[in-house]
């Protein structure tokens, strides 16, 4: 392992939007895929991880709770029942490594196939490790990756 990553795995993970952000473009450039269920952590004010979590059951991602890759180009969003908490998976996606929108370097890019419902096929998530089981992840809508939304997936399983 390299002393730059090192340095970030002595440092903790921001909870904060814009230091996320930065955390992200400080990352050296993803080559590996992710293997596994990651569940999802929000970034930032407590306003805003209320909107994010709850604005998504507008479109079809209620009770969203991760993403499962498969260590390939491969990956399935996860959801929890909220009733008995049992997992379900929709929305499979195509992972990728290519350079980032937001810092050209390579990163892990997800993308959604175009017959996935409205907005999804629109939607891009990049993410760079950040410890071996942690990702930071940056969502934005094609063509708009100035201000993209940070969130967090830690490896569960």
């Amino acid at each position: 392992m390299n002393r730059e990553i090192n340095i970030y795995m002595k440092e903790s993970i921001s909870n904060n939007f814009f230091e996320a952000i930065k955390q992200f473009k400080q990352l050296p450039p993803s080559t590996t895929f992710p293997e596994g269920l990651y569940e999802v952590f929000w970034v930032g004010p407590k306003w805003f991880q209320f909107v994010a979590k709850h604005g998504l059951s507008l479109f079809g991602f209620k009770n969203w709770v991760g993403k499962e890759f498969s260590g390939n180009d491969q990956a399935i969003n996860v959801f929890s029942n909220s009733t008995n908490g049992e997992r379900t998976k929709r929305f499979p996606m195509e992972v990728l490594h290519q350079p980032s929108n937001i810092d050209s370097k390579v990163c892990i890019k997800v993308c959604y196939p175009r017959s996935t419902r409205f907005p999804w096929p629109f939607v891009i998530d990049e993410f760079r490790f950040f410890e071996p089981n942690k990702l930071i992840g940056l969502s934005y809508t094609k063509g708009f990756s100035a201000l993209p939304l940070p969130f967090h997936l830690i490896k569960k399983e």
